[in-house]
């Protein structure tokens, strides 16, 4: 029994743990630079093309909060593949037992 509970803690604390850090995050944040959505959103206040004039600073803004909405979503459509492999990889573990639980209800 100790064994099983060293897998399962083995399973969950460093290899799925390493996955959502590596893969999935890492994916989102890499593909979030990618778009060069990053730093449009620390720099949303800085005027465009340094046009100081407050018609220019509004314009900054929409175009860059646009940019924003529009790379967050490429990175997360991009990202969705990794996000499922990792919920699959994280429910894998349970999948024999189930299969023995429902093995031992219908043998009955």
């Amino acid at each position: 029994m100790a064994n099983l509970f060293f897998v399962f803690s083995w399973w969950y604390l460093s290899l799925v743990k390493d996955f959502w850090e590596d893969y999935v995050l890492g994916r989102f944040v890499y593909n979030l630079n990618l778009t060069n959505t990053l730093p449009m959103a620390k720099n949303i206040s800085q005027p465009l093309f340094q046009d100081n004039s407050g018609i220019g600073k509004f314009v900054s803004f929409i175009i860059r909060f646009m940019w924003i909405g529009v790379g967050s979503c490429i990175s997360l459509v991009v990202t969705i593949p990794f996000l499922l492999f990792g919920i699959s990889l994280a429910v894998l573990p349970f999948l024999p037992i189930i299969q023995l639980i429902r093995y031992i209800v219908l043998s009955l």
